[in-house]
């Protein structure tokens, strides 16, 4: 199984990111790494970014569970929406739940035709 192959590849830091750009990889989907965007009146780095306008965050637990955290992540959303950017995020597993890497390349994939069309 391909998802269990990437798993040990990795360490826990940031794995389902990781997992993430390597199922990109293998669905032929080309993307950039930590893609830096004026946000207000700072900067911020979307995880994955894939041409012309979609924004990836794979949101962990460890930066994305504050009422703070996960309002920085809501303003995040809007600023890059209203420049046009699609943005997709994904919510990392609690440890009873393993992330779907295999589905969510799919939904990705399944975006990117839909703007072909």
């Amino acid at each position: 199984d391909n998802a269990a192959k990437i798993i040990k590849k990795y360490n826990k830091k940031d794995i389902n990111k990781k997992m993430m750009q390597k199922a990109l990889v293998l669905e032929n989907i080309e993307f950039q790494k930590h893609k830096l965007f004026k946000v207000g009146k700072t900067t911020h780095r979307v995880d994955i970014f894939i041409e012309p306008n979609i924004c990836i965050e794979v949101d962990g637990v460890r930066y994305h569970r504050t009422q703070y955290e996960l309002e920085r992540d809501k303003r995040i959303d809007i600023e890059l929406k209203s420049q046009g950017f699609q943005v997709i995020r994904f919510v990392a597993p609690t440890k009873n739940k393993d992330f779907d890497v295999k589905s969510n390349a799919e939904k990705i994939k399944n975006i990117l035709d839909e703007m072909k069309n």
